[in-house]
């Protein structure tokens, strides 16, 4: 047990430090008057997302899984967002890097 928990915080900090941070940030987020806007699952994976932040912030900062959950996190929300009626998204126009500068590809 006690490796695993030295794995754990070479990873994400300790816990005390890592858990004050994460709950710092999901109250900021708590507190903004769009929280109430979001569905229970945009929630919740907003309050993962901060608790992989602060997971960075307090420990491994190269360790590649933390970013990869946040990116998780996100996607899930994308894909359900992509079947849900009244979303929106950006209108993306492709441009290429040239020699020359920018252009638009096409």
């Amino acid at each position: 047990m006690d490796k695993m928990i030295r794995q754990k915080e070479a990873a994400y900090g300790g816990m005390q430090r890592q858990g004050e941070l994460s709950q710092e940030l999901k109250g900021v987020l708590h507190d903004h008057e769009g929280w109430h806007k979001l569905t229970g699952g945009q929630q919740e994976a907003l309050d993962m997302i901060m608790h992989k932040v602060s997971r960075i912030m307090c420990g491994d900062n190269l360790y590649i899984d933390s970013w990869r959950d946040i990116a998780g996190y996100a996607q899930v929300i994308v894909d359900a967002l992509e079947t849900t009626v009244g979303a929106s998204d950006a209108s993306v126009k492709r441009i290429v890097r040239t020699k020359d500068g920018w252009r638009y590809d096409n």
